[in-house]
């Protein structure tokens, strides 16, 4: 009988809320369905007693819960987030190395250089394999304004890439963009694209029966409004996209269109979304949904009409993948999108959404008034999303064709 494979994925950032703790915890159940199992380490930041609650049994927290680290600690690199991933690793590394008799590999999400030397160390010490992921660029590149706590981190990030990725057995990445650049620099270096974005859809459609009616969140009355809903739910770390969709549609509401807009959101930029939303008089139309708990997203995205992918800048936006496409195409109506990423992989104007150019007033607004003038539109392309979503995502299928990667058989 061939023996259970067993590795660990050394993950970092919020857990579990958000498109990277989803492609985390959707790695593990795919893996699983394949017969390999895996143990998640979130080594920083130090999570809240709601995250803990709401994390699953695979799921280890190195640092000790406490309110957390909010965004802006997170985007500023302050002196108590960079201590917080020190004592974090320190934490890591003790779980793993208990671990290393039965470790056929260790997958690092997220990771930066010195907890890659440190995993890359121990991997080739111990005769483990080695991978990577990575998802996207560091966007700290593309700030206009950099603090000395940017410029650490970009440092970082390029010694990462320079002595930590040419030495892992497979580099797996999410975009062309990322493949390409990664193959440029090391020719030799063993590299697969991973499906961007992953779902249990059976999990998924349970969750949307689940009753707003049992929570006491403002703003959830909005659902019951029989007006078409342009929905949103993720961060706004990085907001440009969403006050590009913002913009276009206030100026269709200045032309008589009568709609609502809703953001579900987590973290990030909040304020300035809301300020935005004041400077081009729409607050009436505009709802803002936050600190709803994500099992309950699922049944916000059932009263949805219309979905609101927004990209985050070209170069950004171009690196990764938006987490959300499997669950977004899942519920099956229209996505309004731009073209950005690999994202024509698996979206198509007129067929599962409808797509313009990063930046295209004109196309943009006039995808909106297409959605908004065409109930049978949207129902049609609805449910080629809906097809779409098991067709790509599903992820009992999705990690197949890379396990190969983590269990040879050789």
């Amino acid at each position: 009988m061939e023996m259970r494979k067993y590795g660990i994925i050394y993950g970092a950032g919020e857990y579990p809320i958000g498109s990277s703790a989803r492609r985390l915890r959707m790695w593990h159940r795919a893996l699983k369905h394949s017969g390999i199992y895996t143990k998640l380490i979130i080594a920083h930041p130090a999570p809240s007693t709601n995250d803990v609650k709401n994390s699953e049994d695979f799921v280890h927290f190195m640092l000790e819960s406490q309110a957390g680290l909010d965004v802006e600690a997170l985007m500023t690199r302050n002196y108590k987030h960079i201590f917080g991933k020190i004592i974090g690793l320190w934490h890591a590394l003790k779980f793993i190395k208990g671990q290393t008799d039965k470790l056929d590999f260790i997958l690092l999400y997220g990771g930066g250089f010195f907890e890659g030397w440190l995993l890359m160390r121990l991997c080739k010490k111990q005769g483990i394999q080695f991978l990577i992921e990575r998802t996207d660029e560091n966007r700290r590149r593309f700030k206009n304004k950099k603090n000395i706590y940017d410029h650490l981190a970009i440092a970082y990030e390029d010694l990462f890439e320079k002595y930590i990725i040419p030495r892992c057995d497979t580099l797996f990445v999410v975009s062309a963009y990322l493949k390409d650049k990664f193959q440029k620099r090391f020719p030799g270096l063993n590299i697969k694209r991973t499906v961007p974005s992953m779902i249990d859809l059976d999990e998924f459609y349970a969750l949307q029966e689940k009753s707003l009616s049992d929570l006491t969140i403002p703003g959830l009355d909005v659902f019951k409004s029989k007006k078409i809903k342009f929905v949103f739910a993720g961060s706004c770390i990085f907001p440009n996209g969403l006050k590009f969709f913002l913009k276009n549609a206030a100026e269709l509401i200045r032309q008589g269109y009568d709609f609502k807009i809703v953001f579900i959101v987590f973290k990030g930029h909040i304020r300035e979304i809301k300020d935005y939303v004041q400077e081009l008089g729409i607050t009436e139309y505009f709802t803002m949904i936050e600190n709803i708990l994500p099992d309950y997203i699922p049944a916000c995205y059932k009263s949805a009409d219309v979905l609101v992918m927004p990209e985050m800048g070209k170069e950004v936006a171009n690196a990764g993948f938006p987490g959300k496409t499997a669950e977004y195409l899942a519920v099956g109506v229209p996505i309004v999108t731009t073209d950005f990423s690999n994202i024509k992989d698996v979206l198509t104007h007129g067929e599962n959404c409808v797509m313009s150019p990063i930046g295209d007033d004109v196309a943009y607004q006039a995808n909106l008034k297409k959605l908004l003038d065409d109930g049978e539109i949207r129902e049609v392309i609805g449910g080629k999303a809906a097809q779409s979503a098991k067709q790509f995502f599903d992820y009992r299928e999705s990690l197949k064709h890379i396990t190969e990667e983590l269990c040879p058989t050789s």
